[in-house]
């Protein structure tokens, strides 16, 4: 069976997607688990005390192959919490 190649520019297609079509592949990416619900929520209203924790919370995040074991125990004890 002959095969074929086709080289495909990624933005290119992306460009010309629609609106509908691009939600249908970012449904497609939640399914397929490289989304998730919190990286497609909308960005909700908040306080400053939220926005402060919301900021330290994606610090923590950031820095995660910096933290110590001890570190790490302490955020999965608060984790297991909640």
């Amino acid at each position: 069976m002959p095969y074929v190649t086709v080289d495909v520019d990624l933005d290119d297609v992306y460009s010309e997607l629609r609106d509908r079509e691009k939600q249908l592949l970012v449904d497609w990416l939640k399914e397929d688990g490289y989304l998730i619900n919190r990286d497609t929520e909308l960005d909700k209203p908040c306080t400053a005390l939220q926005e402060m924790f919301n900021e330290n919370i994606n610090k923590i995040k950031n820095s995660y192959y910096q933290l110590t074991n001890e570190e790490i125990e302490l955020i999965e004890k608060l984790a297991k919490k909640y």
